[in-house]
């Protein structure tokens, strides 16, 4: 099963002193930053609160709107946490005015709506509005196609990112080219063995997974462990180690899968702290190599130890939630824990009445 988050990608910015105040535009940068870097660590909830006041700071700035790209970063930036936290008609305003403010400064053609404009259609796909997600992703690859020959990092991030959206629509060897056409960017710019270079080689390796070509998934994830072991790139590491884990598991071989998980973990721990979120992810995976070996005490165990992290980070009715719920509560049974798998059955039930509640955009 693929559990992982694919992530709309955020924006970084570097701190910049502007007329109208020294310290305001500094202090939204932050902000925003802060904002970026709890999301990129799974910290959903944490990062709410900085960008939404990095959009409030942006905002009352003069000549915020369409003379503000920043602002714009910041509300795509919100909306991806929305999204992530399963948010999903907060987050459609949020990266409609983000488009908005793009089309409004830079054109109806600009490289830079793409990271929104994917962002949106990716979550029509949450909201199985398959139409309306074409509809969006289709502008999004005219508009990619018009600076398909940039060599740039920020036209390789942007094809990436069209990757990513063709590839959740199963439009895989649409996805295959634009991710190809990203690394090659990359290659020329940083060379091939950068960290750059290592994410589009995951990138690639999701698509071949999807696939199901579980061979070339398995190349382009060692293509990419090899750079992270030269780079020291832990997070890096125990993500491939956990995508090469996932294709051991499609092939019913679950004592490799096993090892995969628990080296992926060791890593984790070891440059982390226990509530980080991708703790939690790779402890949730463990826990269904142990189902599988029908070794239900320790599957337990993880469970309960994963999702008391993930609860903290994500928010305890998120709906991404829902997967390691179920497969706990499963775990529970088979242990004959029949009164703590009602209540996991009831956080689950809570959890599907607020999606269903929420699911038509506002």
């Amino acid at each position: 099963m693929e559990t992982r988050i694919l992530r709309s990608l955020l924006v970084l910015l570097p701190i910049s002193c502007a007329a109208w105040s020294a310290q305001v535009p500094d202090e939204a940068t932050s902000q925003n930053n802060l904002g970026s870097r709890l999301y990129s660590a799974g910290q959903f909830r944490q990062a709410e609160a900085p960008l939404a006041r990095a959009i409030d700071l942006w905002s009352k700035e003069p000549g915020a709107g369409e003379e503000s790209p920043d602002l714009e970063i910041a509300l795509h930036n919100l909306a991806a946490v929305y999204r992530s936290e399963g948010r999903l008609s907060e987050a459609i305003p949020l990266y409609e005015r983000a488009i908005h403010l793009r089309e409004s400064r830079a054109g109806a053609t600009d490289l830079g709506l793409l990271l929104p404009l994917d962002g949106l259609a990716l979550l029509y796909l949450d909201l199985h509005e398959l139409r309306e997600s074409k509809s969006v992703s289709d502008r999004a690859l005219s508009i990619a196609h018009l600076h398909r020959d940039e060599q740039t990092a920020e036209a390789a991030a942007a094809f990436s990112a069209m990757g990513s959206i063709l590839a959740a629509q199963a439009r895989y060897s649409e996805a295959r080219s634009w991710i190809g056409r990203a690394l090659s960017v990359r290659e020329r710019l940083f060379g091939p063995e950068s960290l750059e270079c290592a994410g589009a080689w995951m990138d690639l390796a999701l698509v071949y997974r999807r696939e199901r070509r579980l061979d070339d998934a398995a190349r382009a994830y060692d293509q990419a462990l090899k750079i992270y072991r030269e780079t020291e790139g832990a997070s890096g590491m125990a993500a491939a180690m956990s995508g090469l884990a996932g294709l051991q598991i499609a092939r019913h071989r679950s004592a490799e899968a096993g090892d995969l998980y628990e080296q992926a973990l060791m890593i984790l721990q070891m440059s982390r702290s226990s509530d980080d979120s991708e703790v939690g992810q790779v402890k949730a995976e463990l826990a269904g190599v142990r189902v599988a070996q029908k070794r239900m005490a320790e599957a337990v165990k993880l469970y309960r130890g994963a999702l008391g992290v993930l609860e903290a980070a994500w928010g305890a009715e998120n709906p991404r939630l829902l997967p390691f719920l179920e497969l706990y509560a499963k775990a529970l049974r088979a242990q004959e824990d029949y009164a703590e798998a009602a209540g996991v059955d009831f956080q689950s039930m809570k959890i599907r009445v607020k999606q269903t509640l929420g699911k038509s955009p506002a």
